[in-house]
């Protein structure tokens, strides 16, 4: 370990010096109350920003030292789930990163041109399993990304001593020491208990979901997770029939609408608030910040949102449950395309959740193909049976549940065909559900059931057993492995590639895609060495992955602690595979002359 006066050298000689200088600064340095280490740095100052870590010892901090020992788990046992175990852990280290974020925005280093030298990922409305603050037996430790400062390719010394030196000691003495709420600690840990408890009662009561009465389920805006404010905001108030109360070790009694495996639909008229409520289940499998207002909604583990997604790759996929044979003979028993359809995007989208582990799916009509949804009665009797090839979810409904143990939660407005299939049917009017079963229900008798398949069934069973292998991606272009970058939550590129991932609705943090692309990466150079053929085959991959992540958690995947990820569940990691392509688009010379 090396000194401050030796870093405060470093900083005055180098002073105006090449910019690849900063190289001798890798290793750990002890400075005032805080050791500063630097994991990589950039090569040049428009390159990727440089890797840090501090280590606060915990007598520099206004925190119980038992925090770092008392806590249990690091983090999740088990990949993206936040169980009653290690949720005080996640939730103290998910409140010292944003409090350390928040004293970042306005107290970094800046460039001359105002940039902002020191950074941390910022968090949203979710509580992570994040890479931002660790804890341990003596020490906290912050990870970070710095901008070394330069004036072109010149070492600006004096901003560098502001941001190695002057700043981690502030940071200490201005948030560690003094700047840390303990009684806003608290609320955040009682939060994320709740939620782990909650969830963990699902599984207890056979429920696969529940919403508290008085949650505040809206949104600001489609692109704005905080909730929404005012006067006409109504909250949750669960319908009589379904209304449970569990007791929450933070909350005490808490009376909601428990919801119980099988087929349920949400209907209602159009902004009565039934995409908003099934949007709330989507993002209720980890826990959400005090104030957020879905604090206490909880959904099974395993949920998953399901939507058609045209354009996106399959491949070798059995899709026969839902697609039987195409014209011409083209058999979709093992079907690989670089171009799907809504319709066939869809059904691989269930048929890949269910393979990858879930039992739970949650789909809004807005965001599906509609003919994968339905086929009514009118069309029917143009079309038989023979001559469509795509077998609408309508008509597996109740052989996925019945057969398979997969519930469904279906927004639909537009049809009352599911009338036919619904355990229960909740009508949404003014964003509070009714429940309408019984009526819906006796709707339901002018048309004949539409009852569980065996030979449905079978099919299911086939291709939820069929061996397949993921897509190889794009070829690395240089022997270092492919280049994998988080552009967005949805969305990542692999050898300059881009995969959409908007399919997956449960990634609402770029942190998390972060780790995807860390996973991503790692299984692209394990796919040139002798581990290549289990690095294509699904159940080999899970399980190479379910090892790393048991070895060495949220920094497993990389020759390098990970900095600002987030952990996710296996279900994200199959689907991003999933989507992989194997070929950039073309480039396309549509002959138009220059003005």
């Amino acid at each position: 370990m090396q000194l401050r006066e030796h870093l405060e050298e470093f900083c005055r000689r180098r002073d105006g010096g090449p910019y690849p200088a900063y190289r001798d600064l890798r290793g750990r340095w002890a400075l005032d109350g805080v050791d500063l280490e630097i994991l990589r740095v950039q090569g040049d100052p428009f390159a990727s920003p440089s890797k840090a870590r501090l280590w606060i010892p915990w007598s520099q901090t206004s925190l119980n030292p038992a925090d770092g020992t008392r806590l249990g788990a690091q983090g999740c046992r088990q990949m993206g789930r936040i169980d009653v175990e290690s949720a005080r852990a996640v939730a103290v280290r998910d409140f010292l990163g944003r409090t350390v974020g928040a004293w970042l925005e306005k107290h970094s280093p800046r460039q001359t041109n105002g940039r902002s030298l020191a950074r941390m990922m910022p968090h949203g409305q979710e509580i992570l399993d994040r890479t931002a603050v660790l804890l341990h037996e003596d020490a906290v430790e912050v990870r970070l990304t710095l901008d070394l400062p330069a004036r072109g390719r010149r070492i600006l010394g004096r901003l560098a001593h502001e941001l190695l030196i002057d700043f981690p000691e502030d940071l200490v003495a201005r948030v560690f020491a003094d700047g840390v709420r303990l009684d806003a600690l608290e609320r955040h840990v009682a939060a994320c208990e709740d939620f782990a408890f909650l969830q963990s009662r699902l599984e207890d009561e056979g429920w696969i979901g529940f919403v508290a009465d008085g949650s505040s389920l809206a949104r600001r805006a489609g692109n704005d997770e905080r909730p929404l404010l005012g006067e006409d905001v109504v909250l949750f108030e669960s319908p009589i029939s379904m209304r449970q109360t569990v007791e929450l070790p933070h909350a005490g009694p808490t009376t909601g609408m428990a919801l119980e495996p099988g087929v349920t639909l949400l209907c209602g008229g159009g902004f009565h608030g039934k995409s908003t409520l099934l949007r709330a289940l989507s993002s209720a499998i980890v826990p959400h910040v005090p104030g957020d207002g879905r604090e206490r909604v909880a959904v099974r583990p395993d949920a998953q949102s399901v939507r058609a997604e045209d354009g996106r790759a399959i491949h070798e996929m059995d899709l026969r449950p839902f697609l039987r044979d195409l014209p011409l003979g083209r058999s979709t028993g093992s079907l690989t395309t670089e171009n799907a359809s809504g319709s066939t995007s869809q059904a691989a989208a269930i048929l890949e959740a269910m393979q990858a582990g879930s039992r739970f799916l949650l789909i809004d009509e807005d965001t599906s193909a509609t003919n994968f949804m339905i086929r009514d009665p009118l069309m029917e009797r143009l079309l038989a049976r023979d001559r469509e090839p795509i077998q609408p979810l309508l008509h597996q409904a109740r052989t996925l549940f019945e057969k398979l143990g997969v519930s469904l939660v279906l927004v639909v407005g537009g049809s009352g065909e599911y009338f036919r299939v619904a355990d229960r049917v909740l009508v949404l009017d003014t964003y509070r559900p009714i429940d309408e079963t019984h009526r819906a229900r006796e709707i339901a008798r002018e048309r004949d059931p539409l009852n569980p398949d065996d030979t449905e069934a079978g099919r299911f069973r086939e291709a939820m057993e069929t061996a397949r292998s993921f897509s190889s991606g794009p070829k690395a272009n240089g022997p270092r492995g492919s280049r994998v970058k988080a552009l967005a939550p949805d969305r990542i590129t692999v050898e300059r590639v881009e995969v959409q991932l908007h399919g997956m609705e449960s990634l609402r943090d770029i942190a998390s895609s972060r780790f995807l692309s860390r996973i991503v990466s790692w299984r692209q150079r394990e796919l040139s060495g002798t581990r290549s053929g289990e690095m294509r085959d699904v159940l080999a991959l899970k399980g190479a992955v379910e090892a790393e992540w048991s070895r060495a958690g949220l920094d497993g995947f990389g020759p390098e602690p990970a900095v600002d990820v987030a952990a996710v569940r296996w279900l994200e990691v199959a689907g991003t595979f999933d989507r992989l392509r194997s070929r950039p688009a073309p480039r396309v010379d549509w002959g138009l002359e220059p003005e």
